[in-house]
């Protein structure tokens, strides 16, 4: 019998999943078998795309028809009170902060 995780740990481990090498290559093998274009708008994707779960049951060993490949608008829109971003990659928030601090600095050079 399976041991159940807290939801706490279970999108611990679905994050860590996420960053994986296992992940990484499901994803470029799910963008080949959909011709690199996004499955709700079309959209050619140039290789940013996200990888939409469609059921989260056999997360770790998903077969592609339980994957979505989407553009980062069509994932949104999956998921419309959550913002979707890749994994590792830094918030628009945190950016904007990083942008703002660096011209703050030349500013002060500049003056």
């Amino acid at each position: 019998m399976a041991r159940r995780v807290s939801r706490r740990q279970w999108w611990r481990n679905y994050r860590r999943y996420l960053k994986s090498e296992a992940w990484q290559d499901r994803r470029k093998k799910l963008y080949r078998d959909r011709d690199g274009r996004c499955e709700d708008c079309g959209r050619e994707l140039h290789g940013r795309y996200h990888a939409h779960h469609l059921s989260y049951a056999n997360v770790g060993s998903e077969p592609l028809h339980e994957l979505r490949l989407l553009c980062e608008d069509c994932h949104a829109k999956r998921h419309p009170r959550r913002r979707v971003r890749r994994p590792g990659k830094r918030g628009t928030l945190a950016a904007a902060l990083g942008v703002l601090l660096l011209v703050s600095i030349l500013v002060l050079i500049v003056a």
